[in-house]
């Protein structure tokens, strides 16, 4: 239903498209406290569900720009949005990670990210049907290994303490 309310046009579209505008806007040295951030990414993750592709493009931007020095706001959401049956927001999801761990240099958080990806889209018995979801979160992975990130040892070692 939310979709709907997307997808209905002119009276919602003012309000949809100055929240993205604003977030569109906002560059590095924008002071974001974290719930705020939080806040405008799970929104945006939402629009994520839309019909209208550059919609969808857009909020894929806005998560980028919100998360890129926030890696562990974006691995809350794909905990929050695991179990979504919407293929268009968990694919946006990920490839928005995609996009954060390119501009990122944090490798502790990289790391994260790729655990995160591996334990939710791979460790389970089957994958994701999805091949833009699969790709993404292959991508992820392939990307924290090759950055030296041994997701492998670091699960091994998660798994030791808990």
């Amino acid at each position: 239903q939310f979709n709907t309310y997307l997808d209905e046009g002119e009276e919602n579209e003012y309000a949809i498209s100055r929240m993205i505008d604003w977030v569109l806007e906002l560059n590095e040295h924008s002071q974001l406290d974290n719930d705020t951030r939080y806040l405008y990414c799970l929104t945006l993750s939402w629009f994520l569900g839309s019909n209208f592709q550059p919609l969808r493009d857009a909020a894929t931007i806005g998560l980028v720009k919100l998360t890129e020095d926030h890696i562990d706001i974006l691995i809350r959401l794909l905990e929050i949005f695991e179990k979504v049956n919407d293929d268009y927001i968990i694919e946006r999801l990920i490839a928005a990670g995609y996009g954060v761990i390119l501009r990122s240099s944090d490798n502790a958080k990289i790391s994260d990210l790729g655990t995160c990806i591996y334990i939710t889209y791979f460790e389970k018995s089957s994958l994701p049907a999805h091949i833009m979801v699969r790709d993404y979160a292959r991508c992820i992975i392939e990307y924290a290994v090759y950055n030296k990130m041994c997701i492998r040892d670091r699960l091994l070692s998660q798994q030791s303490t808990s």
